[in-house]
């Protein structure tokens, strides 16, 4: 690293230094982890303070007049990824500005070349969250701040409202919201490194990425437990921290009893905890414990009768039992508020309306169904695994293993509750489907 009071063309922006001749972003002292287009994209904009620079001027500064790459996928990219790293947003911006369709402006304030003295910390007084913690709650991105020497006392109030903005109703939010919200986590952490609430709600914003197939599940799973452990080093009873960490073990790595042990720790400290009962509701209909999965839910809807994502947990707790008409009355009392949530109660109805055999309403639902997943809103893949599922079974079973061999390969979340869900019961006795029920572990969960 430099030596500090060197003479060096460097410019200041926020609490933040880009440094020209090293080719760094500095905050705090430490390097932020950029990539080279990331940095070059960054120390075009910083060069030009209030202008605006045009995609073409970009294009032509990354990959010159003779590319052929997609340039308009690779600079959305990359220009998402120095946000991230900045933390910025796109919606409330600090640093990039948007002019749609033209170009980026540099919006900060800048401090032009000058001799520039940091006091650098020593290696001594500063501390790590986690081994690895900022790649792996950020995907290979250093957020603005992780690493900054620890603040005491309570987080400023520009980092709460931050929190409290990324949190609010964060069960039932829509794909389409959920950048935006960890955009909102990572700048409270990046103002108080020991905000212990925040990385706990980054940690649930990232489950619930893999759960819908947002963000590959592997990826959002590992980047949920990493942002969890972070909160319990500063926290150990955390709810959030906790009712992730719940999530991750059963969807993430299908340990039964881990899962187990982490949501009757988050609802220790928190008993109306939503997220926390939803997950506990799904581990006890896995396990086959249907009463036990009702009530949990029901307690879940009682504390927050406006959720959807409590009313779907109830309505599914009902039809992993069997039972298709309170799981029918339940969902059609939903009032989905986006695409996702849609998707979920057409899903839902579905088989509601199956197990008490009303045809029409089955394929109307289907019909719901196949709009919303239309949308590309609420995902990633060229399928929401709803609608794919639906597909898979009208190829019959051998199709349908195909489909939840790979479902499971990549821990969708069907894959917990494989013996309980009811588009699978043609499955049952099939030795193709019990070797995946051994692999995941369902018979050994139920102890």
């Amino acid at each position: 690293m430099p030596t500090p009071a060197t003479a060096k063309p460097t410019v200041q922006f926020a609490d933040c230094e880009l440094d020209f001749q090293s080719g760094e972003v500095r905050r705090g002292g430490e390097a932020l982890k950029l990539a080279p287009q990331q940095y070059q994209v960054l120390a075009l904009l910083a060069s030009r303070p209030g202008e605006l620079v045009t995609r073409d001027e970009l294009r032509r500064h990354l990959w010159g007049d003779d590319s052929y790459v997609d340039f308009d996928a690779g600079l959305n990219f990359c220009i998402a990824q120095l946000r991230l790293a900045l933390g910025d947003s796109a919606a409330a911006p600090r640093f990039i500005q948007t002019a749609p369709r033209r170009g980026y402006r540099f919006i900060a304030a800048v401090v032009p070349p000058a001799q520039v003295t940091m006091a650098v910390p020593s290696r001594a007084g500063w501390r790590l969250l986690a081994a690895g913690i900022a790649g792996a709650v950020t995907g290979g991105l250093l957020v603005a701040g992780l690493t900054r020497p620890i603040e005491a006392g309570a987080p400023a109030p520009s980092a709460v409202a931050a929190y409290e903005r990324a949190r609010r109703s964060l069960e039932t939010s829509d794909p389409s919201e959920l950048r935006d919200r960890m955009l909102l986590f990572q700048r409270a952490v990046a103002e108080h490194p020991r905000y212990a609430d925040a990385f706990a709600g980054m940690a649930i914003a990232h489950t619930l990425a893999g759960s819908i197939r947002f963000a590959p599940p592997d990826d959002a799973y590992a980047r949920a437990r990493a942002a969890a452990q972070a909160a319990l080093a500063e926290d150990a009873d955390n709810a959030d921290a906790h009712a992730a960490l719940g999530f991750e073990a059963l969807h993430g790595r299908w340990a039964w009893d881990e899962s187990e042990d982490h949501l009757q720790r988050a609802l220790r400290r928190a008993p109306t905890h939503e997220f926390a009962l939803t997950t506990l509701s799904r581990l006890r209909s896995a396990r086959s414990r249907h009463a036990e999965a009702i009530a949990l839910a029901t307690r879940a809807l009682d504390a927050a009768p406006a959720s959807t994502h409590a009313r779907l947990a109830l309505a599914w707790s009902h039809l992993y039992a069997g039972d298709g008409r309170r799981a029918a009355g339940t969902c059609e009392g939903a009032a989905p508020s986006g695409p996702q949530a849609s998707l979920q109660v057409a899903d839902c109805l579905v088989y509601a309306y199956e197990i008490v055999g009303d045809a029409a309403g089955a394929a109307a639902a289907a019909r719901r169904l196949e709009v919303w997943d239309a949308t590309g809103a609420n995902r990633r893949g060229p399928r929401s695994e709803p609608m794919a599922l639906v597909l898979a079974r009208l190829h019959g079973n051998d199709a349908l293993i195909a489909w939840l061999r790979h479902a499971v390969g990549r821990h969708a979340s069907i894959a917990p509750l494989l013996e309980v869900h009811p588009a699978l019961a043609t499955l049952r006795a099939d030795p193709r489907f019990q070797a995946l029920v051994m692999q995941i572990g369902i018979r050994e969960g139920r102890r």
